[in-house]
Parts: C-alpha cells; structure tokens; sequence
C-alpha cells in the first residue's frame, strides 16, 4: 500500500499481511494509529498540491522509519501465530485473543 511521507514529499510502500494470508495493511493502520494525529488518510488536497497517490500519510520521515523498524516484528508475529494455527489443530484463534481484543489480525 502507497504512503505518503509528507516532511519529505515522498511516496513508500509498506505492507502487512494477516493470519488469513491476505493484505492487512489498511486495516492495521486505520486501528493502531487511528489516534494519532501526524498518520491520517491522505486528503484530495494534498493528492493534488503533492502529487501523491499515498492513500495515508505520515507527516514525518521519522515516524515512518519506526513504524519500518517496527512492522517486521508484527508481521514476523503473525506468521509465527498462522503457522502454529496450521500446524496445530487443537489451537484454536481464541489463543490469541485475551478480553475480546485480538493480539494479531
């Protein structure tokens, strides 16, 4: 999924995949940082004032390098997480969840 990185008018890419194989990667950002005031869905304005095709923006390229630093450990989680589940019969997706809150998506 396209990012727009606004302190350095930039476009990224980053990803993130669920325990279902699928692509995750909106869905993650809209609930983790869904309080976050510098990570926001990227406005028609700043598509048209930067040329961006980012669908979130991240206003500061340092944010950006620790989301990076951080989301191959999650996804890295969520692999291990999916292959147990594989492998395993008897866990079920209740193993990883704890007061109703999903640990993994």
């Amino acid at each position: 999924m396209k990012f727009f990185i606004r302190e350095a008018y930039q476009d990224v890419e980053m990803f993130i995949y669920g325990m279902d194989g699928e692509e995750k990667t909106y869905e993650f950002f809209k609930r983790f940082f869904e309080y976050t005031p510098d990570i926001y869905d990227t406005t028609d304005e700043e598509r048209r004032e930067f040329n961006t095709n980012g669908i979130i923006t991240i206003c500061y390229k340092k944010d950006y390098e620790l989301i990076l630093d951080v989301l191959d450990h999650v996804q890295q989680a969520i692999d291990l997480a999916a292959e147990i589940m594989n492998s395993h019969s008897e866990i079920k997706k209740s193993s990883f969840i704890y007061e109703e809150q999903y640990f993994l998506l």
